[in-house]
C-alpha cells in the first residue's frame, strides 16, 4: 500500500540509524578511553568488581610507601647501632689496654677520659636516634607512668561503653521491628496487666507521663522503646510526679532497649524532678540512655529518676543537675540495686549529692562516673554521696568538692567497697578521702579490698589521702574498737595528707579514739611512678585490619655503662659490663635486620598483589582495540547505509503523486 501520511520505511530506517549511531558513539568512547567499561550500565557486575580492584590498587600504593618508610626507619636504627657497636669495640680495646699492669695513674686517667668521651657519644647516639620525630631507642622525655594493679586496667576495659554502643552491657532486649508491632502508648487510655506497649515517639512518652500522673496503674506492664526520642522544646513533667500527688508512681518496667531520650529540661522548685519522678518497689528502668538533659529541682532530683525504690540496670545519663538534698545525675535516692550504669555530668547542690546517686541503701555494682560535683554542704562523692550498701567494681574520674564528708567513691559508706578506684580530686574541710570520706561501722564486719585513689586530696583536718576516717557507732561506750574493720590491698599516691585520717567515733561528740592502725597502714601502699617502656611500632604493610597486614617492631632497649665511669675501665667488672653492652647492641641490630628482611618480603608480596590485580583489572575493564576497531568500521558503515536509505525512504511518499 502506498501512503502519504505514514512512511513506515522511513520509521524503520530511522530506528536503525539511531541504533547504529548509539553503538558508534559507545565504540568511539571505548576507543578513546581504552576501557570497555566506562559506566555501570556497560556491565554492572564487572563495574563494581573493577572499582573494588582500583580501590585495592590505590591502597597497595600506600602500603608500598609504608613499607619503604619502615625500611628507612629500620636502616636508620641499624646504622646508629652500627656506630654504637664500633664505639663499644673501641671501649673494649681501651679496657684491654687499661687492664695491663704497665700503666700508671696518669696514664689510666688519660685512658678513662677517652672512655668517658666514648660513653658520652654512645649516650648521645642512643638518646638522639629518631625517625620522623619518633625516638627509636630511648624513652627520654616521656612522662613516667604509674604502676597500677592489674584489676584497675581490667575494670576500666570491662566497663567501656564502646563495647555495646554507649552502654556497659548489651542493651537490646527486643528488635525494633518487634517493638513496632506493639501498640503505641499514645493510642490508649489505660494499661492491661502483663501486656507490652511501645514508646517510640515523644507523644508516647508524654502520654505515659500523663497517664501515670493521672494515677493509671502500670503494675506488671512493660514499655519498650523502639526509637530515640527528642524532647527539645518541651516543658517536661516527670513520669511519676510525686510532688503533685503522693499516689503518682511508675510501677512497671521501662526498657529503653538501647535507645535514648535527649534534649529535655526541667526548671522546678519541687521535689522529685527527673525524666522519672518516682518509681516504686516493683519498677525497673533498664537499657535507657539520657543525653543533653538539664534538670533543676529541690530534693530527689536527677536526670534519670528523682527517687527510685526499684532497680536501675544498664542505664546512663549525661547533662547537668542542680538540687538541694539527695540528688545525682542518674538518681537522687535509690533503695534497690544499681548495676551497669554510668554518668557524665555536672552536679551542684547542698547536701547528699553524687555524680551517680545522692543517697543509696543497696548495692552499686559495675558503675562509673565522669564530670564534677560541687556541694555547699556535706556528703559529696563520685559514686554515692551516702550509702548503706556495697560498692563493687566501680570507678570515678570526677572531681569532687564539698564541705565535710567528701570522697572520690563515697562520701560516707556503711558497707564494703571492693575493686573500686578514683582518679579525680577531692576537696573539703574535714573527713575527706580519695576513696571515701567516712567508713561507718554500725554492726558486723566491714571490708575494704582493692581500693585505689590517684587524685589529689585537699582538706584542713581529719582527712586522709585514701580514707578520711572510720566511724564506729556499733559501740556507744568505751572501749571503742574496730576489730571487724579490715583494709587490704589499698593504693594511693604519696601526698601531704596521711594515708588514713584516723579512727574516730561519733559517739559522745566525735571524740577521737586511740587505735593502733599499723595493720591497716601495712596494707596500703603508695603507687609508684615507673619509667615508661618503649611501645611497639605498628607498620601497616597490607591493606586489611588484621595481623597479616601488620608488622610490629619494638626498637627500644636499655644498657648501663655507669660502672665504667664510677670504677674506671681498669675495674674488675669492666669486661663484663662492656661485653654485656656489645651483646645487647648486636642482638638488637640482629632483630632490626630481621624486621628489615620482613619488610623486603612484604614489599615483594605487595608487588605481586599489584601485578595480579592489574592483570585482572585489565581483563575486566580494558578494551580489545582489535575488536573495537572492527566494530567501529562496522558501525560507521551501518550508519552511512542507514543515512542513505533514510534519504531514499523519505522520497517514497512522492510516488503517490504519480498516481494522481
Amino acid at each position: 500500500m502506498i501512503s502519504i501520511n505514514t512512511n513506515l520505511s522511513a520509521a524503520i530506517v530511522k530506528q536503525s540509524l539511531n541504533n547504529s549511531s548509539l553503538d558508534l558513539n559507545k565504540t568511539l568512547e571505548r576507543l578513546t578511553t581504552g576501557f570497555k567499561i566506562n559506566h555501570a550500565s556497560d556491565n554492572a557486575a564487572n563495574y563494581s568488581i573493577s572499582n573494588n580492584y582500583q580501590s585495592k590498587l590505590s591502597s597497595y600504593d600506600i602500603a608500598s610507601d609504608n613499607i619503604a618508610e619502615g625500611m628507612d626507619m629500620m636502616a636508620t636504627a641499624e646504622d646508629t647501632l652500627s656506630l654504637m657497636e664500633k664505639l663499644g669495640s673501641r671501649l673494649h680495646a681501651l679496657i684491654t689496654q687499661a687492664q695491663n699492669g704497665t700503666y700508671g695513674d696518669r696514664s689510666l686517667e688519660t685512658l678513662n677520659q677517652e672512655a668517658a668521651a666514648i660513653i658520652a657519644e654512645i649516650d648521645r647516639l642512643y638518646n638522639s636516634a629518631e625517625y620522623n620525630g619518633i625516638k627509636l631507642f630511648s624513652t627520654a622525655g616521656e612522662s613516667p607512668v604509674q604502676e597500677l594493679p592489674k584489676w584497675v586496667d581490667d575494670l576500666t576495659a570491662e566497663l567501656n561503653p564502646a563495647n555495646h554502643g554507649g552502654f556497659i552491657s548489651n542493651p537490646k532486649t527486643k528488635s525494633d521491628s518487634y517493638v513496632n508491632t506493639l501498640q503505641h502508648v499514645s493510642e490508649v487510655s489505660t494499661f492491661e496487666k502483663n501486656k507490652e506497649y511501645q514508646v517510640s515517639t515523644k507523644e508516647d512518652l508524654q502520654k505515659l507521663a500523663q497517664l501515670v500522673n493521672s494515677n493509671v496503674d502500670t503494675t506488671n506492664v512493660t514499655f519498650y522503646m523502639g526509637a530515640d526520642i527528642d524532647l527539645n522544646g518541651i516543658n517536661w513533667t516527670p513520669i511519676g510526679n510525686k510532688s503533685a500527688n503522693s499516689n503518682y508512681e511508675f510501677k512497671g518496667t521501662f526498657d529503653g532497649n538501647g535507645h535514648v531520650v535527649k534534649n529535655f529540661s526541667i526548671n522546678s522548685n519541687k521535689n522529685y524532678a527527673g525524666l522519672f519522678g518516682y518509681t516504686n518497689g516493683s519498677a525497673t528502668i533498664k537499657n535507657l540512655g539520657v543525653e543533653n538533659a538539664n534538670v533543676k529541682g529541690v530534693d530527689f532530683t536527677a536526670l534519670l529518676v528523682g527517687s527510685s525504690d526499684g532497680n536501675i540496670v544498664n542505664c546512663y545519663a549525661k547533662g547537668s543537675v542542680e538540687g538541694r538534698e539527695k540528688f545525682g545525675a542518674l538518681a537522687g535516692n535509690v533503695t534497690k540495686d544499681i548495676t551497669d550504669s554510668y554518668t557524665d555530668a555536672t552536679v551542684k547542690g547542698i547536701k547528699y549529692g553524687g555524680v551517680l546517686v545522692g543517697y543509696a541503701t543497696k548495692s552499686i555494682n559495675r558503675c562509673f562516673v565522669q564530670g564534677s560535683i560541687t556541694l555547699n554542704g556535706d556528703y559529696a562523692a563520685g559514686i554515692a554521696g551516702c550509702t548503706d550498701g556495697k560498692i563493687e567494681n566501680c570507678y570515678s574520674n570526677a572531681n569532687i568538692k564539698g564541705k565535710n564528708i567528701v570522697g572520690g567513691i563515697a562520701g560516707r559508706t556503711a558497707d564494703t567497697i571492693i575493686n573500686s578506684y578514683a582518679t579525680g580530686t577531692a576537696e573539703g574541710y574535714e573527713f575527706v578521702g580519695g576513696v571515701a570520706g567516712i567508713i561507718k561501722k554500725t554492726e558486723g564486719s566491714l571490708n575494704l579490698n582493692n581500693i585505689l585513689s590517684l587524685g589529689q586530696v585537699t582538706a584542713v583536718q581529719k582527712s586522709g589521702a585514701l580514707l578520711g576516717g572510720i566511724e564506729n557507732t556499733s559501740k556507744t561506750s568505751s572501749p571503742y574498737y574496730f576489730a571487724n574493720v579490715t583494709i587490704t590491698n589499698g593504693y594511693v599516691t604519696e601526698q601531704e595528707l596521711p594515708k588514713l585520717g584516723g579512727a574516730f567515733t561519733t559517739a559522745y561528740g566525735n571524740a577521737p579514739v586511740p587505735y593502733d592502725t599499723t595493720e591497716w597502714l601495712n596494707n596500703i601502699t603508695y603507687v609508684q611512678d615507673v619509667k615508661p617502656s618503649k611501645k611497639d611500632i605498628s607498620l601497616q604493610v597490607g591493606i586489611h585490619n588484621n595481623l597479616n597486614s601488620k608488622i610490629f617492631v619494638n626498637t627500644g632497649f636499655e644498657y648501663d655503662l655507669s660502672y665504667l665511669l664510677e670504677e674506671g675501665i681498669q675495674g674488675d667488672n669492666a669486661y663484663s659490663v662492656v661485653n654485656s653492652f656489645l651483646q645487647t647492641v648486636t642482638s638488637h641490630a640482629t632483630s632490626i635486620g630481621a624486621v628489615y628482611n620482613q619488610l623486603e618480603s612484604a614489599l615483594d608480596t605487595v608487588s605481586t598483589h599489584v601485578t595480579n590485580l592489574t592483570s585482572s583489572l585489565s581483563t575486566i575493564k580494558d578494551s580489545d582495540i582489535d575488536k573495537i576497531s572492527s566494530k567501529y568500521v562496522q558501525q560507521q558503515i551501518l550508519q552511512q547505509a542507514s543515512a542513505t536509505l533514510f534519504a531514499a525512504a523519505n522520497q517514497s511518499p512522492s510516488i503517490a503523486l504519480q498516481l494522481i
